[in-house]
């Protein structure tokens, strides 16, 4: 699994060096992919999820899962009550345990987008669905400042 911020879906994808790389993966978590409600987005061997902004004057935002076909019995892809984050669950009898993942965009701080309370509700989400025994992962771009602080870790 992998996780990209595509800065734009539609603009990666008329690329071959986005298709080529996504396909050492069996699911790639996507955020900012701007994408409107009539947009349609094909990839060769995988199927695509995707959870648009809402209330937008301009295609922004927006996150998605790729999925390969082979896989795509093993995952079931959850609505969520918010405009900036998509869940979705693998077959425990697949994976060995049970895991949920959410992937997420949270717009950068002071733009019209932003809210704080984006971090509450995940929070919130997390704590509904934590169950013992259940893996969860979260990931996405949070647009998070570290300061003077490297922001990969070698």
């Amino acid at each position: 699994m992998c996780t990209l911020n595509v800065c734009g879906l539609k603009s990666k994808i008329m690329g071959p060096d986005f298709e080529e790389f996504i396909t050492y993966f069996d699911i790639v978590c996507l955020t900012e992919t701007k994408l409107g409600n009539t947009d349609e987005i094909r990839i060769d061997n995988f199927t695509l999820f995707v959870k648009n902004r809402k209330r937008s004057k301009i295609n922004s935002g927006g996150v998605a899962v790729l999925v390969k076909n082979k896989y795509i019995s093993f995952i079931n892809v959850h609505d969520t009550d918010d405009n900036f984050s998509l869940c979705f669950t693998m077959n425990e009898k697949k994976l060995g345990f049970k895991l949920i993942c959410r992937v997420a965009y949270i717009p950068p701080e002071n733009t019209r987008y932003s809210k704080i309370e984006m971090f509450d509700i995940l929070e919130t989400r997390y704590l509904e669905l934590y169950q013992k025994d259940v893996e969860f992962c979260l990931t996405g771009d949070f647009n998070a400042r570290t300061a003077s602080s490297q922001d990969i870790d070698n």
